[in-house]
């Protein structure tokens, strides 16, 4: 059967992700905005109705939507400041802006829940006389339909857009369905007069209040301070790192933080010594792409890489014939009998040994396979064919020193070599 062609990856392209970037940042603001204007229509409804009423719970209730309404315009103005060019001042961009937001949202509305208990813990000993029930009992039903309408819409976009503050904003009308509970519970306290529970549900609301402010501003801290904790993400990024590559040897370390909704990364890694510059540089270029391609947070991730110094070091020489440093250097590869593989350590020869050469001169593949099963890093060169210096050379990252014709023993090969590396 015909074999089909296997479709190539496509690559990412830099101006369709900046693009898009931008694209969610302003559908993140145009969602932060629908939301700040349906929260603050019903945080002066709350407040009209518990004015009118006297019920504390509705008062309160309307005090954690005014904190809701500042944390958006927080939210709000993070992510259009996300929107501004990196410039001279800001060479990584302005996308901490929208985790500062985050944070000082979560300081407004620790500062109301604050605001509420105290109010609530003053109810506990004074019995107001309120009325309004029937309105009261209606605003709590628009509440409850308007915070999941909220709750849904900010939790998609943030999710989305990876926004920190809007997720958080959907987390906080999540909690505002569960707190009506105690609210509805609150007005039939107040309509069937019992002591004191106005003022205890009231309580249980500012601490449902703070517990989110408490919250929120724990992780946005946490994110300004560059904290990070996607352990998974890291395991790709390391893992990608060491199945893709041909020429690290070792993840040395992995960096990455939070940057509003973006995250910035950075892998310190150690390569082969004997790799060279363009194979360096593909290498990279194809690991950034593969890393970019993990997760569309990643705005920006940079390699950096560390050439050790070789103190050890295996090289094979091709002789005519097995005595030892002595041994005659092998010119072609018909010539070659043996190799004596020679190990260098400290600018001295510290072994030898020899193994019997029995390939043929196309074997390249049984060749590289000697070659490596030995861990030989230097070849000296035998003239051999074009696709087997190829071979060792740019797949297998196996240097070839040449051979010089005054040159006719091993010792005197590995002293040349020595004194030109």
């Amino acid at each position: 059967m015909p074999q089909q062609s296997k479709k190539q990856p496509k690559t990412a392209d830099p101006k369709r992700l900046q693009k898009t970037g931008d694209e969610d940042l302003q559908l993140g603001t145009r969602i932060a905005l629908m939301a700040m204007g349906e929260i603050m229509l019903l945080a002066i409804m709350k407040a009209i109705v518990g004015l009118t009423t006297g019920i504390v719970v509705l008062l309160a209730d309307a005090v954690a939507s005014f904190s809701d309404v500042l944390g958006l315009i927080a939210s709000y103005i993070g992510l259009k400041m996300s929107q501004r060019n990196a410039d001279k001042g800001f060479k990584y961009g302005y996308y901490k802006t929208e985790s500062f937001a985050a944070f000082l949202a979560s300081l407004l509305i620790i500062y109301m829940g604050f605001e509420v208990l105290g109010d609530s813990m003053n109810r506990l000993f004074v019995l107001e006389q309120s009325s309004g029930y029937l309105l009261a009992a209606g605003q709590v039903a628009v509440t409850v339909l308007v915070s999941l309408h909220l709750s849904y819409y900010l939790m998609k976009t943030g999710k989305k857009i990876h926004s920190l503050s809007l997720i958080d904003s959907a987390k906080d009308k999540r909690s505002d369905v569960i707190s009506e509970i105690p609210v509805a519970i609150g007005i039939a306290a107040s309509y069937f007069k019992i002591p004191y529970l106005e003022g205890a549900i009231g309580i249980v609301l500012s601490l449902l209040i703070l517990k989110v402010g408490l919250e929120s501003g724990k992780e946005s801290l946490f994110f300004l301070l560059d904290y990070f904790d996607d352990q998974e993400l890291l395991n790709k990024v390391e893992q990608t790192i060491m199945t893709k590559s041909r020429i690290v040897k070792k993840v040395q370390n992995i960096r990455m933080r939070r940057a509003g909704t973006y995250i910035f990364g950075e892998a310190f890694l150690e390569i082969n010594p004997f790799v060279e510059t363009k194979d360096i540089r593909n290498d990279l270029n194809l690991l950034k792409e593969k890393i970019s391609s993990l997760d569309s947070q990643l705005k920006d991730f940079s390699l950096f890489v560390d050439v050790p110094q070789t103190n050890k070091v295996r090289v094979a020489v091709p002789v005519k014939n097995d005595n030892g440093l002595k041994s005659e250097v092998a010119t072609t590869l018909e010539e070659t009998k043996f190799y004596i593989f020679v190990d260098v350590a400290d600018g001295k020869i510290s072994a030898f040994h020899s193994k019997p050469f029995p390939f043929k001169k196309f074997d390249f593949i049984g060749i590289t396979k000697f070659l490596k099963a030995e861990e030989a890093k230097i070849v000296i060169n035998n003239n051999m064919h074009s696709l087997l210096f190829y071979n060792l050379r740019r797949l297998h990252h196996i240097l070839v020193y040449p051979h010089f014709n005054n040159i006719t023993d091993v010792e005197n090969t590995i002293k040349l070599l020595l004194i030109d590396t």
